[in-house]
């Protein structure tokens, strides 16, 4: 796992945690999990809730939602 992938999961458990805890939690350093998180949200992977806290939520259901759809398109097309 990338050291974008475990500040991504940090962040879906804990989404009001510092740069610091991040850091410390994944052994990186803060530079690394502020230009991941910069990254993120310039991409649309996470957003920036109002009370300052990270939501990863549209990153995680986007795999979800992609397997239901191909599972959806093979049931139709099995029909």
């Amino acid at each position: 796992m990338t050291h974008a992938e475990q500040i991504r999961e940090y962040f879906k458990k804990h989404p009001s945690a510092t740069y610091d805890e991040v850091a410390e939690a994944v052994k990186t350093t803060n530079s690394t999990v502020r230009t991941n998180v910069c990254r993120d949200l310039k991409t649309g992977r996470c957003i920036r809730s109002e009370d300052g806290s990270l939501d990863y939520s549209t990153y995680f259901e986007k795999d979800i939602l992609l397997t239901e759809l191909v599972e959806w398109k093979n049931e139709t097309r099995r029909e």
